[in-house]
């Protein structure tokens, strides 16, 4: 009877130890996450933002290319609605409901959403400060997580058609 009970007690610990080893192999490690990147960004109407007697609201579309930790050599798409107010020419221009659309290397997607605002620096010169988190993807992605800041500098005035941007992104990725 004892040695079932041993049997039994080392089954228990055995299971107990592959379980312990599926769920940590199953579990997502969090990596760090950093991007450059050089973007157009342009401005104009967009279905999706808040307009006025249900006309598209004012949004941007920007396009990038760079390199990224994980991804490799990357396209970026994305766009986002804005708040542009004309009470002075340093106003800060809030960036709403952003939609980041990343292209690896390897053509699996990574699908992010940020805020931020672009702040007048001098003439011309905006730095923009926002936030992103990861809401999966495609290949080794689509199950991806993930959040962090982006920072970076745009070249051109609002609400001039077309701006450059660098871009820089810095935070975690699990996948």
């Amino acid at each position: 009877m004892l040695d079932l009970f041993r049997f039994e007690t080392r089954l228990a610990g055995a299971a107990l130890a592959a379980l312990t080893t599926f769920a940590a192999a199953a579990a997502e490690p969090s990596r760090p996450f950093k991007a450059s990147l050089e973007a157009t960004h342009s401005i104009g109407r967009l279905t999706r933002c808040p307009g006025v007697d249900g006309q598209p609201g004012p949004g941007a579309t920007f396009t990038a290319a760079g390199r990224a930790t994980h991804l490799g050599a990357v396209q970026m798409h994305s766009d986002h609605c804005i708040i542009l107010t004309r009470e002075s020419p340093g106003t800060p221009v809030h960036v709403l409901d952003g939609r980041m659309y990343w292209v690896a290397a390897n053509g699996d997607l990574l699908h992010a959403h940020y805020a931020g605002v672009f702040t007048a620096d001098a003439q011309g010169v905006y730095t923009f400060e926002g936030s992103y988190y990861v809401t999966g993807g495609t290949g080794r992605f689509s199950d991806a997580g993930g959040t962090g800041a982006l920072s970076g500098t745009l070249h051109g005035d609002f609400p001039v058609q077309s701006q450059s941007l660098t871009l820089s992104v810095r935070g975690r990725l699990s996948y």
